[in-house]
């Protein structure tokens, strides 16, 4: 009987254990708001330590930017500063008050992303908004004092817990100061850096995030590179570095002091995390300029570009974006021909297109051919009869030696000549082998004609293209 009870009971445990599984599992889930792209995800606790999140990256799978991704991490959170009293979204801030009392608004989401809010005994009301953004995430905080009778000094601080692929030690690079391994603070002067990044290791990284420092958001007043296990219970807010302490497990801190909020007036933070984007304020990527061009949306007038397609106004001079006009040489702006037709002067008609277009070849032949004959050798061949005797002189007036050059002399009919032993006389015409003529060179030959008049016909042959001036 023992027995047909204990299997009885054995269904009954495992029906009870599903049970428990399903509503722990239920529970985990009514627990987080999750927004996700193709390239970002971000998870918030809705639960206990409200307002806590997550965040994580595609990179060939999904790789976690935080601690504890994809789960929200009590790790990574937010702390309020109200003159000296300190309110966190964590159990982690010792001397923090829990944001978890104050709670007006659960994490939901809006057109801006996952928007939590608060209502501190101050009257001050806190709004965190976890905004998705191609490629990347902005934390914006919005702090406003709905305290009609007091002001007061509101700040705040983003606790990032950084973990990039496996590596909770991820190591954070930063610009002019290299890769940071130990604890370290930026404030002030050396607080010159315009972004951040972490890497899951150093040498052939595989997942890399990017923090942005840049005028597109808002500058932090101080900046620590910290070891999470120490820095997340010494306090809500201040925090005591050692810069030989190895960060190990590492965490950034962002602080934007407390400055005076008089009633309904607002304050706004916002930070970037995620991948190189065209919204971290960054030139970075194939970018042309900062976060337009390449493969991020077309530049304005007076950016950088590469090619027409990099700018708003489709004109790229000198690589940079111009508004295009009716006098650049180029169609564009809708014109129905270059400069002409759409904004600008009316186009002129076809005829007088075609008959411009053909005086311009004709120009431009006239032009070739007047170089051609610039470039061309000149020689100069003279022809003249004293007496009995026939002179022909031949001069290179050109700056380039002359080869295989021949004059060709014709004789009229009836005349009894005699010529030198270098000319050959052949059907009517005496044909003297002048050879090489050097620059400058002239060459003589002399025959002798009886019975008729010299003939003025002469030509003068070589390899290289001459022009021949008879005298």
């Amino acid at each position: 009987m023992q027995n047909k009870k204990l299997l009885f009971m054995g269904p009954i445990y495992g029906i009870i254990l599903i049970f428990i599984i399903l509503i722990i599992t239920t529970a985990n889930a009514s627990c987080t708001e999750e927004i996700q792209d193709n390239d970002m995800h971000i998870t918030v606790e809705k639960c206990r330590n409200i307002g806590t999140f997550s965040l994580g990256s595609y990179y060939q799978r999904w790789e976690k930017l935080t601690y504890d991704y994809p789960r929200p991490w009590k790790g990574t959170y937010l702390t309020i500063k109200v003159d000296d009293k300190l309110y966190s979204t964590s159990a982690y801030a010792n001397d923090g008050i829990s944001m978890d009392f104050y709670i007006e608004e659960y994490p939901h989401i809006t057109e801006e992303g996952i928007s939590t809010r608060w209502r501190l005994p101050e009257g001050i009301v806190v709004e965190q908004i976890l905004k998705l953004v191609p490629r990347g995430s902005i934390i914006k905080i919005r702090l406003t004092n709905k305290n009609s009778t007091n002001s007061f000094s509101v700040g705040a601080r983003i606790f990032l817990d950084i973990m990039l692929g496996d590596n909770d030690g991820a190591p954070v690079y930063i610009p002019g100061d290299g890769i940071k391994t130990t604890e370290s603070l930026y404030t002030g002067s050396s607080l010159n850096f315009w972004y951040w990044k972490a890497y899951d290791y150093s040498d052939n990284p595989r997942v890399t995030a990017i923090g942005s420092l840049s005028e597109k958001f808002t500058t932090p007043n101080k900046f620590i590179i910290a070891n999470w296990k120490k820095s997340k219970s010494d306090s809500a807010w201040d925090y005591y570095l050692d810069p030989l302490r190895s960060t190990g497990d590492t965490a950034v801190i962002l602080y934007y002091e407390p400055i005076p909020l008089t009633f309904n007036q607002i304050r706004e933070i916002d930070a970037y995390y995620g991948k190189e984007s065209c919204y971290d304020g960054i030139q970075n990527w194939d970018e042309t300029d900062v976060d337009c061009g390449g493969s991020c949306s077309p530049c304005e007038e007076g950016s950088s570009c590469s090619i027409a397609s990099d700018c708003i106004s489709n004109y790229c001079y000198n690589n940079v974006c111009k508004i295009p006009t009716c006098f650049d040489g180029i169609r564009n702006q809708g014109e129905e021909g270059v400069d002409c037709g759409g904004p600008c002067k009316p186009c002129p008609p076809v005829m007088l297109i075609l008959s411009s277009a053909i005086l311009i070849i004709i120009i431009v032949i006239l032009v070739f051919l007047f170089k051609q004959k610039k470039k061309a050798v000149k020689v100069t061949v003279e022809k003249v009869k004293k007496g009995d005797n026939v002179i022909i002189t031949v001069t290179n007036k050109s700056k380039k030696e002359l080869t295989d050059c021949t004059i060709e002399d014709i004789i009229p009919v009836g005349a009894e000549i005699s010529v030198p032993s270098n000319v050959e006389r052949k059907e009517g015409k005496l044909i003297w082998n002048v050879g090489k003529l050097g620059v400058d060179e002239k060459k003589t030959m002399k025959y002798k004609i009886k019975g008729v008049e010299i003939s003025p016909r002469i030509s003068f042959v070589s390899k290289e293209p001459v022009i021949v001036e008879v005298k």
